[in-house]
């Protein structure tokens, strides 16, 4: 569900995006509020749209800027999804090493148990005879498991680094597109999916004549 309503924030990002790009273009719009939308999405973007006046906006070719700007935002919600996989992933592997440390206790109290148990004796019935499990075999079977204990951990410990390392180098052509939008505290407002709506009631009436 948090998933989703990441996804739809972007969708929502990249529409308003759109909507205000097509508005400030059109110069049948009413001028003050074409100028209006031109300093909210310099106030949004300030590393993409901070280098020219709202006047520039209006005038100047802004397609380039428009295009990276789309990439950026669609950069880091890429960027945030692979971070969010790191720290599920994270979080399972920390339940799995707590299981995993458990496991390994319980070997090590095992090979203490068996080396001070001593032989066991096991008596046979009418002609079976008697069965005796050494220590020495009690010892063994234990640093066996032990040992196994600490093979699974290992083997979770390096699945787990692996991971982090693929998403890491999946990410790192994201992360540097998302730093066009500025940095993560620049970036939480608009996080929020329920952040209203930045489209004036013009622009709302323009999309849908559209």
């Amino acid at each position: 569900q948090k998933q989703n309503q990441h996804i739809s924030a972007v969708i929502k990002e990249l529409a308003d995006l759109e909507v205000s790009y097509r508005f400030i273009k059109d110069e049948t719009n009413a001028r003050k509020e074409r100028l209006e939308v031109a300093k909210t999405l310099q106030n949004l973007y300030p590393k993409i749209f901070g280098n020219m006046s709202a006047e520039q906006m209006l005038i100047k070719d802004i397609t380039k800027e428009y295009k990276l700007l789309r990439e950026a935002i669609i950069a880091t919600a890429i960027a945030d999804g692979i971070r969010n996989k790191i720290a599920e992933k994270t979080n399972k592997f920390l339940d799995k090493e707590k299981e995993n440390l458990e496991n390994v206790g319980k070997a090590k109290i095992a090979v203490d148990k068996a080396r001070q148990s001593g032989d066991t004796t096991f008596s046979g019935q009418g002609e079976t005879a008697d069965i005796t499990v050494t220590t020495e075999y009690k010892v063994d079977r234990a640093n066996r498991a032990l040992a196994q204990a600490r093979k699974v951990r290992e083997a979770d410990r390096k699945d787990y680094e692996r991971y982090v390392e693929s998403m890491i180098k999946l990410g790192k052509p994201y992360e540097s597109k998302k730093l066009l939008l500025g940095g993560d505290e620049d970036k939480k407002p608009k996080e929020k999916t329920d952040k209203p709506s930045s489209l004036t009631a013009d622009q709302k009436d323009y999309i849908a004549e559209q």
